[in-house]
């Protein structure tokens, strides 16, 4: 009985995980293109030259999409 629910507590442990590696996978991918796209095309959203500050900050999305993106894979 305890190893019957012991099976049914690593099942529900590995849906979860899993869960939450497709939803950070996602939020990866956003934020890598939310930091990404900016610094790609040397410009803002509105046309209008990144600031320093604003680089920065897109770099900082970037680097957080890349951790994220690596622990998800990683499993």
């Amino acid at each position: 009985m305890a190893a019957a629910e012991s099976l049914e507590e690593i099942k529900q442990q590995k849906s979860r995980s899993f869960a939450f590696r497709t939803v950070s996978f996602f939020v990866a991918i956003a934020l890598l293109a939310l930091g990404g796209i900016p610094i790609l095309t040397k410009y803002g959203f509105l046309g209008i030259e990144l600031e320093l500050s604003f680089f920065v900050l897109n770099l900082l999305l970037v680097a957080a999409g890349i951790f994220l993106l690596l622990n998800s894979l990683r499993g």
